[in-house]
């Protein structure tokens, strides 16, 4: 239990998630529902996140008192990329998820699915060579699946998804931090709130469901102006289009690649 008597500030980082997705909705509005009656109008709110910029105006606003401040990075930032910007019905200015500007992006296609871990044995074996990569799949089944079949390659991944215990995820997350393990297969839940100093390689075994997720994905690597390599894998023609779509929406450049003596490759 935490006594919130002296409690002075309450910050809610990737609000966007807390605010709209089911499974944190609930508890994050009995959380600020009983700040708000313990303290009111005199306790100060920081809402953050990457991709909440087309929140502004209508939930968040219950959260912030009258004349909050909004800050956000701008088009001078030499870290992240300008975003785009378009308008609702209303008149209303939106502006996408930004993104790391050192971070390089790719499509790689291979023509049936059974080949996909293949082409990522490719990647972790080209230049530039990964420091550390991070998977992600759709499921945490699929996470143990991936993982059994990269060992029969002689390639050692760790698990990290929501259906293990909170501390082998803790322990996962500490490692892929501090820089011991390598190669680490994840689902969604992995694509917010990890900062690894070491990563260099985002790989999108199974392709995330918008823009904005595929921004907190890639936004894995490439942090402070490091650089960074995020590779979508397709496999069929329905997929191949969906990450130049995702690029349009955030206004990156997507390039289709290919692991290729040696080295990952921009193909023409």
């Amino acid at each position: 239990k935490l006594k919130i008597s002296g409690l002075q500030t309450v910050v809610l980082d990737e609000f966007d998630a807390l605010l709209q997705y089911d499974a944190h909705k609930e508890p994050t509005m009995a959380i600020m529902q009983a700040m708000d009656r313990q303290h009111g109008q005199s306790l100060q709110r920081v809402l953050c996140s990457a991709t909440a910029s087309d929140m502004r105006g209508s939930l968040m606003e219950e959260y912030l008192r009258s004349g909050y401040v909004h800050a956000s990075v701008d088009d001078s930032d030499l870290l992240v990329t300008s975003g785009v910007e378009t308008k609702t019905k209303g008149g209303v200015v939106t502006t996408s998820a930004r993104v790391s500007r050192t971070t390089i992006h790719g499509t790689l296609h291979v023509p049936h699915r059974r080949l996909q871990l293949e082409a990522v044995r490719k990647i972790l074996n080209t230049e530039p060579l990964p420091q550390q990569a991070l998977i992600f799949v759709d499921s945490p089944r699929r996470v143990d699946i991936v993982i059994e079949k990269l060992a029969q390659m002689d390639i050692v991944a760790a698990p990290l998804h929501g259906g293990g215990g909170k501390g082998d995820r803790a322990e996962v997350n500490k490692a892929l931090r501090e820089g011991f393990v390598g190669i680490v297969v994840a689902t969604e839940m992995a694509a917010r709130g990890i900062d690894a100093p070491f990563l260099t390689h985002v790989i999108n075994l199974d392709l995330p469901t918008d823009a904005s997720h595929y921004a907190h994905r890639a936004g894995r690597c490439g942090r402070g102006g490091r650089p960074g390599v995020a590779v979508s894998i397709t496999c069929d023609v329905r997929e191949r289009g969906v990450p130049k779509r995702f690029a349009e929406e955030l206004g990156i450049a997507m390039y289709n690649v290919e692991a290729r003596e040696g080295k990952l490759r921009i193909v023409e």
